[in-house]
């Protein structure tokens, strides 16, 4: 299981949707955590529909700012238990295991002077029942001054307060692979500052029953804070997928060259250039030499984006005000990518009336994350009525089913039946159903 925990300071900025949409396509969360999404109920599930969850629980911004949502698919059986404008608790039951745990999405209230309260909330959400939490998000605090660069220090006061409420409720920092500060001010000169505010917390239970619980930093592009990612649970199904038609896509034209090859490819010389089998041979090279060159232009784009994220978090963490001209415009980098990739998700919402510049993200991410969902199988039941999820277990269960049904049981008595039927093959019409297929026909 993943989960993955972002203050994405607002969802009404079109940069943060795309980066989003990216991040979740890219890592695969189970479960979504937004802080500050600045946004009504309405707004939040659009986007949660365009970027492939169709379960969430919001609890709205108070004017522009604060608001939080939990987002999750279907297949995931949870239950909310509470919420406030500050938390989202919600029971989670682990199908491998059979156990429940909780998993408790968290945002420190921003004023100092209310901090006290929110510590006092963070002990009242410790489960009763003696079960694994998990409680992730931004703790507007840091427990040690090495976790905080620039700026006056941070009073002891202050990071006690947060230590003993973590003690107080049996929570262990999990502590981090990557950047060790998750926020910056993005200021320049001697004013920046960065710290550790985002973090994930677990009590024992739950680091016993994940004992490779792993928790990730990973750079933003459209916001001061980083995202976390944790896994807790490493153990993946491969999902076989099968061959992908050939659809001529749009953004192929839009890129010079792009254009280029299509032009060489359709001008090459042929000894059958002026008949039909001459334009099939046109577009077959097309076809191929686009396929050829769209597989090494996608991952180019994708490892582009990593690289430029892995540029940001290099800069960020030795960032002590100077770099920060430099952090921005990887950032439009990035962005103009995320753009690109926004093109290709239009046309795979088969919806020729959406025009270029339409800005609908949540329409046409929905049309293709919507087509994908129904056309994967993630259960079935075999032949002796138990429900299977193992991908293995359910390409055996089709491959058993259809061997089965095209296999002979070996009847007997058929030739009598057969006599009885009037012959209506002739031999020269069997003798031309039996000839080879020739290239003409197909």
């Amino acid at each position: 299981m993943k989960c993955l925990t972002w203050n994405c300071r607002g969802l009404g900025n079109l940069r943060t949707v795309r980066e989003l949409h990216f991040l979740v396509k890219q890592k695969g969360p189970n479960i979504l955590f937004l802080i500050e999404t600045k946004s009504s109920r309405e707004g939040t599930e659009q986007i949660r529909n365009s970027i492939g969850f169709d379960r969430s629980f919001t609890v709205n911004a108070k004017g522009s700012s604060g608001g939080l949502a939990m987002m999750w698919n279907s297949e995931m059986d949870i239950e909310v238990l509470t919420y406030t404008s500050f938390h989202i608790s919600v029971q989670v039951k682990n199908s491998n295991l059979g156990k429940l745990c909780t998993i408790i999405g968290f945002y420190e209230h921003p004023v100092t002077a209310k901090r006290e309260g929110s510590w006092q909330l963070l002990r009242l959400l410790q489960p009763k029942d003696n079960i694994p939490w998990l409680c992730m998000g931004d703790f507007n605090e840091i427990m040690y001054q090495h976790e905080k660069w620039g700026g006056a220090q941070r009073s002891f006061t202050q990071m006690q307060g947060f230590k003993n409420a973590l003690q107080d409720s049996d929570l262990c920092d999990l502590g981090y692979h990557g950047i060790k500060y998750t926020w910056s001010n993005n200021r320049a000169g001697s004013d920046f500052t960065k710290e550790r505010l985002d973090r994930v917390c677990a009590n024992t239970l739950c680091i016993t029953m994940f004992p490779s619980i792993e928790v990730s930093t990973i750079a933003s592009s459209s916001s001061g804070h980083y995202q976390l990612l944790t896994i807790l649970n490493t153990q993946t199904q491969p999902v076989s997928r099968k061959e992908r038609l050939f659809r001529y896509e749009y953004s192929w034209g839009s890129n010079n060259e792009g254009k280029e090859l299509i032009s060489t490819a359709w001008h090459v010389q042929n000894s059958i250039a002026n008949s039909s089998e001459g334009l099939k041979f046109k577009m077959l090279r097309c076809k191929t030499q686009l396929l050829k060159w769209s597989k090494t232009k996608e991952k180019e784009a994708s490892d582009s984006i990593k690289v430029q994220q892995d540029k940001i978090a290099n800069l960020q963490a030795r960032n002590t005000g100077e770099a920060i001209a430099e952090i921005q415009q990887i950032k439009r980098l990035i962005n103009w990518n995320l753009e690109q990739e926004e093109v290709k998700w239009k046309q795979m919402s088969k919806q020729r009336w959406l025009k270029e510049g339409d800005r609908n993200t949540s329409y046409f991410h929905k049309c293709a994350s919507q087509r994908r969902k129904t056309n994967t199988i993630n259960n079935i039941y075999d032949g002796e009525g138990h429900l299977q999820n193992s991908a293995q277990v359910i390409n055996q269960i089709f491959q058993d089913f259809f061997k089965d049904l095209f296999s002979t049981s070996n009847p007997v008595g058929q030739q009598q039946f057969v006599e009885t039927m009037p012959r209506v093959i002739t031999d020269e019409m069997n003798h031309m159903l039996q000839k080879d297929f020739e290239f003409s026909e197909v």
